[in-house]
């Protein structure tokens, strides 16, 4: 077992030199070697699992963070050092919140005046967790996008060793194992983690979220409380619908922990208790916003997927600028419910099937098809 541990560490150490040699003017690389470094000990030291499953979780956690740089390195390349429209705008915005810091006046005057698009024309949006942390890290590294992408890649590690124990709470470590696998390597999610955006931080904070709830009812105590409200704030603070939704898978969870302890008379009472609240509920006039808010919703998203169907011939959810501009600008189309159902089929198996083989024209599109092969 020590001639195992050392193995793995040795080749965490050489690995990273590997990447510091790669990537020397990157100065943040020595802190996120470090972090990976410091993970693999104290699985090594810490961890209560088996030899076989220490093995498993240290080979991993240096396999994906190796994994990820040189696939950061090939998205850096194949897009000649350019940034996504997100990534942008996350960018964009954590630098002016560090010139905001450093105590620049009026910091958004200098970007509006060179970005001249929707993300500076609104002062608080692309504002959230995530930017603030990227500020952070531009604050004290300096403005590194290559790095910078890297931190997304220590949260997926962290999100692989949560979906392990997760799943190993659920089923067996046999299950822990493929279930985490799947999810370090399967390609959009590897893709996400080297991507300046919000994603990672969402399953980061989900899986967080429902492993710390699981605890929580299986054996009460304060620090799965904590990690509960935690790891709720961290899914609010970058995707508020998301966090609302949790409200709502927790508040089932209870009632069905609940209702699996009652009597039948029990399980009767509650039936009938929910029903009643259902129709008040259904019936209420405070109701009336929140219909109107989700039909606005359904309309919009029918005719994204609408206009996505019939003119983009790019593939694999590249949409030009004009579809933003068409879509997020103009009121929705108020279709029929047909239409509805046809655009909204049309539109989805376009999105899910893309790229077509036959209309692969960049790298990134053709990085993407494993993933359309792993769908079917």
């Amino acid at each position: 077992m020590k001639k195992t541990n050392k193995i793995i560490i040795s080749s965490a150490i050489i690995a990273g030199c590997i990447l510091l040699y790669l990537s020397f003017k990157l100065s943040a690389l020595y802190f996120f070697v470090f972090l990976v470094g410091l993970a693999v000990y104290l699985i090594a030291k810490k961890s209560k699992e088996s030899p076989a499953n220490k093995r498993f979780l240290m080979t991993l956690v240096i396999l994906i963070f190796f994994s990820r740089f040189l696939l950061s390195l090939f998205v850096f390349s194949a897009r000649g050092s350019n940034l996504s429209q997100d990534e942008g705008l996350y960018s964009k915005k954590a630098l002016i919140k560090v010139c905001n810091i450093k105590g620049v006046k009026n910091a958004e005057k200098p970007f509006s005046a060179y970005f001249v698009d929707y993300d500076m024309t609104q002062k608080k949006y692309g504002y959230n967790g995530y930017t603030y942390l990227l500020a952070l890290f531009y604050y004290v590294f300096g403005y590194q996008i290559q790095a910078a992408r890297l931190i997304n890649v220590i949260l997926n590690i962290v999100t692989f060793l949560l979906i392990f124990y997760l799943a190993k709470e659920i089923f067996c470590s046999r299950v822990a194992k493929i279930a985490s696998l799947m999810f370090a390597f399967f390609p959009s999610v590897a893709l996400w983690s080297v991507m300046i955006g919000t994603d990672t931080t969402t399953f980061l904070g989900i899986s967080a979220y429902i492993f710390s709830m699981i605890n929580m009812l299986k054996r009460p105590k304060l620090k799965w409380l904590i990690a509960l409200i935690v790891s709720y704030f961290i899914v609010f603070s970058v995707k508020q619908h998301i966090a609302f939704l949790l409200i709502g898978v927790t508040f089932f969870t209870l009632t069905v922990h609940i209702f699996l302890r009652l009597t039948k008379k029990g399980k009767l009472a509650v039936l009938l208790l929910l029903l009643f609240l259902g129709i008040i509920t259904l019936r209420s006039p405070f109701m009336i916003p929140a219909k109107e808010k989700l039909d606005y919703s359904l309309r919009n998203l029918i005719t994204f997927q609408h206009s996505a169907a019939i003119e983009d011939d790019s593939g694999y959810l590249i949409y030009p600028m004009h579809f933003y501009q068409t879509t997020y600008n103009v009121p929705p189309v108020d279709y029929g419910f047909k239409d509805f159902f046809k655009a909204y089929v049309r539109g989805m198996g376009y999105a899910i099937f893309s790229p077509f083989p036959w209309k692969i024209e960049s790298n990134l599109q053709f990085m993407a098809y494993p993933q359309v092969v792993l769908w079917y």
